[in-house]
């Protein structure tokens, strides 16, 4: 195990002011250097530290601050709430921490090791003030004006974040996965147990440890609508809020360097994906139904680049099918968003298209990552680190591959296979055999699309295949 204070986990990523004064900024998603480039060190002599709060996890981190921070009387909440934590965070200033010891209306885990008490001390003796609507000019004056709360808060210890350590159950090639799902709740159990199972611990350009493993691809049947409930730790609003912001047209706000509703529709005066549709429509066979949202320039000018790079829409039997390239993921806190929401966009272009049948998606994330600071929480709702195998037999039974089925039969001392489609209507393949392992190794080595399971069962069924060709009796598989 590893410890964790505040000290270990935010100092180095809050700007500190002036020590001696007696106000915080915190700022939701925009980028902290926005506001340090706009308010000069000389001014505003009583703001002491600036900081981000982006995610759920982050309140805990927040509160923990506060502990430390004991020279802080009042909090001014700023910026664009993309996910609403400001929203939850002023909640929990006005109800208190649930008996359950999670935010009010928004069911966000608190760190257990920070007491009710405690929040209540915050909630009395920190003032939160309301900036969100503000712009950076009005800001500016805000924090000029502030009332001054001159008096000192006790410092809180709270005892360290336990950190586990990652531990890989096998070594692994460092990626270069592909991984079928059912459904967006199902791939997120996937990856998450994946790259936390066999990720190496890699620091990112910001010096935060992370799980990282290379070329993670998730594909999964298209849904026909979102269903937002368990394994995942955010409500329906929540994602509603954050795909208002996804797909807005407008330009990104001030302090944020990106919206992809923006890049996908409004970018340098070309709608990239109504053009995609059109090309789709005058064209079902073309490969250029795809839309660019990561420009070469991004990687050296944003200090924020966007994660989403590339996504390709085609046509196939009459079905549409999309694929995207995510360049970075966080796969704990990102991922299950950014799914959510390009499958939405999927479903968007298959009604633009007139298209009824969805087809299916496919996730590439070139660095998939999972951030040392939830390894706890995955730790206590996944068990990723040393559970046992049996663990996860949920998902064992058997579905039809999308690839087709293959029926086997043994006639005249030869081994027969038949490749039908999913729905067993229609012969897609068929072939004889005088040797079934090297007709199995065949079908394994240039199907590599097979689901993992199919690719279990092709095993048992070879061994069937041998004992009837060993006995001289015929076999018809059922």
């Amino acid at each position: 195990m590893r410890a964790r204070t505040w000290n270990d986990e935010c100092l180095s990523k809050v700007i500190i002011r002036n020590a001696e004064g007696n106000v915080a900024l915190c700022v939701l998603w925009n980028l902290l250097d926005s506001v340090v480039a706009t308010f000069p060190l000389t001014e505003l002599p009583r703001l002491s530290i600036i900081g981000n709060l982006r995610t759920p996890l982050g309140i805990s981190w927040f509160l923990r601050g506060l502990g430390e921070l004991s020279h802080i009387t009042t909090v001014v909440v700023w910026g664009s709430d993309l996910t609403r934590t400001g929203e939850a965070l002023f909640v929990l200033w006005e109800k208190g921490v649930t008996v359950e010891h999670r935010v009010p209306d928004f069911g966000w885990q608190i760190d257990p090791l920070i007491s009710p008490a405690s929040i209540d001390c915050f909630r009395r003796e920190v003032q939160l003030v309301d900036g969100r609507h503000l712009s950076l000019s009005r800001l500016f004056d805000l924090l000029s004006n502030l009332s001054p709360r001159e008096f000192v808060r006790q410092k809180a210890d709270f005892p360290p974040v336990e950190l586990p350590e990652q531990r890989r159950i096998f070594s692994s090639r460092g990626g270069f996965v592909q991984l079928f799902a059912k459904d967006p709740a199902d791939g997120w159990i996937k990856v998450l147990q994946l790259v936390g199972n066999y990720g190496g611990e890699r620091r990112t350009r910001k010096f935060e440890t992370v799980s990282h493993l290379m070329d993670i691809k998730v594909v999964m049947p298209v849904p026909t609508e979102e269903k937002i409930e368990a394994p995942f730790e955010f409500s329906a609003s929540d994602f509603e809020v954050y795909y208002r912001e996804f797909i807005s047209s407008d330009p990104p706000p001030d302090g944020i360097d990106y919206r992809y509703g923006h890049r996908l529709q409004n970018w340098r005066n070309h709608n990239q994906l109504q053009e995609a549709i059109a090309r789709l429509q005058e064209s079902p066979d073309t490969k250029r139904g795809s839309v660019v949202l990561l420009d070469p320039t991004d990687l050296e000018e944003l200090e924020d680049a966007p994660c989403i790079a590339l996504g390709t829409f085609f046509i196939r039997d009459e079905t549409l099918h999309s694929s995207w390239v995510i360049r970075s993921n966080d796969m704990y806190s990102g991922w299950p968003f950014n799914i959510l929401a390009l499958l939405r966009v999927h479903r968007l272009v298959a009604t633009e298209l007139g298209i009824s049948a969805q087809g299916f998606a496919s996730f590439l994330s070139q660095n998939a990552q999972i951030y040392e600071h939830h390894f706890p929480t995955l730790q206590r709702n996944l068990g990723l680190w040393g559970k046992k195998p049996e663990a996860f037999s949920e998902g064992s039974f058997f579905e039809p591959d999308p690839a087709g089925n293959f029926i086997f039969a043994v006639e005249s001392g030869e081994v027969h296979a038949t490749m039908t489609n999913r729905a067993g209507d229609r012969i897609l393949w068929e072939m004889s055999h005088s040797d079934p392992s090297a007709l199995i190794g065949w079908l394994v080595e240039t199907m590599p699309h097979l689901d993992p399971q199919h690719v279990r069962y092709l095993g048992r069924e070879e061994e069937k295949l041998w004992r009837a060709l060993k006995e001289g009796v015929p076999y018809i598989q059922g």
